[in-house]
């Protein structure tokens, strides 16, 4: 953790202390309360990870405080203050200020102002680029500002520790009524005549304020029921409504959270599996269908999703969440048609959740070493199916511990591994197989076998791409090499070599299948030399008039209504070449370079899949090319998006590549692996 960030953590730590004392009132919902427990968690696919963009100290970004507003003209603003202009952040010089402002809250008010509430205290205002400085007392209660929120426009409320003020016209007046309070949240809401009033969330319970708009405001007694509020101690308060004008308050404490609604309570707690710990931030935001949702912040257990009908989704570090300790959150507006961006504050930077992003896999997460050569998803020997990755510091599996080694008697700590696969014997057993720099290692029947140019026919002990192929003898698996191909059947081992088996020049890493009409198979290899194609027994070499390079290093089959296309990755491009009915090369042939329009950049091609919407991932030497073709029309009607080191990838030049079950494309590159959940189009 920044050492920038202890300040920050040890003020929340002081104010977790709970303060005692006052008796309980009950002026909100039914009287005696009715309060029931919150519904259970909604369960969460453990190894599906949020695409959150992250930025630190290194962007500019400091998390000492956790203050973040985005102001009229859609800059997002963090303590120090800096700003977010949609490509960097930028530090902003506030006249008069010897170094960096200490903000602890912000609002962005209708008139185009922006406040910045100080953990000394006192109150900073920004409008029409001049700055103005409020001091405490004069109106403003004494005290770090803890909450901001607009009640009329022109009128700031404002929470310090020290009580509660009403602003406007840079001037403040003091709600003497609350003198001493320490106020933590507040929240805009109505009374059930339609006038405007104020909640008002406190050390010591809930209150809510009747008639802001007028002069002379009506103050609730204090609610502080033990049986409905986790805690009395309020860290923040948020109020939804309905697109049928039902209102919800929802009410974050140090134990947990409670809700408002129709006149009952329902609360979020440790005895019924909620997180413990406290709840510090809530925000309100709406689902793509309009309803609302509330996202919640621990400082304990990381991020909760709250959606209309009460149910909840934890998000933590094992989510991608950069840390579980939340400090802030903040919702700007998105595009129509989906949900507001959320920003989430922590120790580690500040996170913002994109509707696409790539998740990194480094040595800071398990990986022995940052070059990754080999990536997938596999079932064990030991029964465990999960993903795994081949760095050139040795092999990591997926465990519920985190990224830890995977060493057998076969495969040394160290050694080098390109691919790994489960294959069924002539009498159906599970074969594991594993392809490294050592040979091909298999395991069945609770024993190791190895197999290297030494001991087998093996032609080269570089074994650097494996595909199972099902036949009418059973399933045979094929081993690439650099010195030619190996099929393993029943048994019996056959070779084929450049030159004496019609394959053009030595294999690439491009190995593939595709379904044959009778129900056997074709396969596809990349050479040196160009395309190569298998049926019937033999390797045939495939001319493609359009292919950027001779030298073809992945092949990628995709299947269409007539048969489909064939992508092929070369060291200048791609190409895409249509297969008929038959699975046979047709006429039509497409280039794909850095010279054609659309280009993809830099376009020496290593790896190509697909993802649920057939969209091809081209990675490159020099980050990954989504291309996006219409049906029905050619490359050059296609779209062609490029996602680089900004987008999370770890690293530019891409050495494997799988889709995994839940449709997640992997990619292992030379920084660390990198995973894309992706967003429908």
């Amino acid at each position: 953790m920044q050492a920038r960030a202890l300040p920050l953590l040890l003020a929340f730590a002081a104010a977790l202390i709970p303060v005692q004392g006052g008796a309980a009132a009950s002026p909100f919902g039914a009287v005696p309360p009715v309060v029931q427990a919150g519904p259970p968690q909604i369960p969460t696919d453990p190894d599906r990870w949020l695409p959150w963009r992250l930025f630190t100290w290194r962007d500019g970004v400091r998390t000492a405080n956790p203050a973040l507003a985005q102001d009229s003209q859609g800059y997002v603003w963090a303590d120090g203050p800096v700003r977010y202009n949609g490509r960097s952040w930028e530090k902003v010089e506030v006249p008069g200020e010897a170094g960096p402002v200490q903000c602890w809250s912000m609002l962005a008010a209708s008139d185009g102002s922006l406040w910045l509430g100080r953990l000394e205290g006192g109150l900073l205002r920004l409008r029409n680029g001049v700055w103005a400085r409020i001091a405490p007392g004069s109106g403003l209660p004494a005290g770090r500002v803890g909450s901001l929120v607009e009640g009329s426009p022109g009128t700031v409320w404002v929470g310090t520790t020290g009580g509660l003020a009403r602003c406007r016209e840079g001037r403040c007046e003091e709600e003497r009524r609350l003198r001493g309070t320490n106020v933590r949240s507040l929240a805009a809401t109505r009374t059930e005549a339609g006038r405007p009033a104020l909640w008002i969330g406190t050390s010591r319970g809930l209150l809510r304020l009747d008639g802001v708009d007028g002069p002379t405001p009506a103050l609730s007694p204090r609610f502080a029921d033990p049986a409905v509020l986790p805690d009395l101690s309020v860290r923040a308060l948020v109020e939804t409504v309905s697109p049928e004008g039902e209102r919800s308050l929802w009410v974050a404490t140090e134990g947990g959270v409670a809700r408002l609604r129709r006149g009952a309570w329902t609360r979020y707690d440790a005895r019924s599996g909620f997180p413990a710990g406290p709840v510090v931030k809530l925000a309100a935001s709406r689902s793509p269908a309009g309803r609302p949702v509330v996202w919640a912040g621990s400082f304990r257990a990381g991020l909760i999703r709250f959606e209309e009908d009460g149910r909840w989704k934890l998000y933590d570090t094992r989510s991608g969440l950069p840390a579980n300790v939340v400090y802030n959150l903040l919702l700007t507006p998105n595009e129509e048609g989906r949900e507001p961006t959320l920003w989430v504050e922590t120790p580690a930077g500040l996170a913002r959740l994109e509707r696409e992003h790539w998740t990194a896999v480094d040595s800071r997460l398990g990986l022995p070493n940052d070059l990754v050569i080999g990536a997938g998803e596999v079932t064990f020997p030991d029964g465990l199916h999960t993903y795994w990755i081949g760095t050139v510091g040795g092999m990591v599996r997926r465990t519920p511990r985190g990224w830890e080694r995977y060493v057998t008697p076969a495969v040394g700590e160290s050694d080098l591994v390109f691919s790994a696969l489960v294959a069924p014997d002539e009498d159906g057993t599970p074969v594991f197989w594993i392809g490294t720099t050592n040979g091909l290692h298999r395991f069945a029947r609770g024993a190791w076998t190895s197999f290297t140019s030494r001991s087998s026919p093996l032609p080269y002990d570089w074994v650097t791409a494996l595909l199972a192929v099902p036949g009418p003898r059973g399933t045979a698996l094929w081993a690439s090499t650099n010195w030619g191909l190996a099929r393993y059947e029943r048994g019996t081992w056959t070779v084929f070599r450049p030159g004496s088996s019609s394959l053009p020049g030595n294999p690439s890493h491009g190995l593939a299948r595709s379904p044959a009409p009778d129900g056997g198979s074709i396969l596809w290899a990349g050479t040196e030399h160009g395309l190569a194609r298998f049926q019937d027994g033999a390797w045939e070499k495939v001319a493609v008039p359009c292919l950027p390079d001779s030298a073809v290093s992945a092949v990628h089959p995709v299947a269409g209504p007539e048969g489909g296309w064939l992508w092929i990755g070369t060291l200048r491009g791609a190409a895409r070449l249509a297969l008929d009915g038959q699975g046979r090369p047709g006429k039509a042939c497409e280039a794909l370079t850095d010279k054609t329009r659309p280009a993809i950049p830099q376009a020496q091609v290593g790896r190509i899949q697909t993802d649920a919407w057939g969209r091809v991932y081209l990675l490159t030497d020099w980050g990954v090319s989504r291309v996006t073709v219409p049906p029905g029309r050619g490359l050059d009607a296609a779209r062609v998006e490029l996602f680089e080191l900004g987008d999370g990838l770890p690293g530019m030049n891409f050495n494997a590549a799988f889709v995994d079950h839940l449709g997640r494309v992997w990619g292992g590159a030379a920084g660390g692996a990198a995973i894309l959940d992706p967003a429908p189009p």
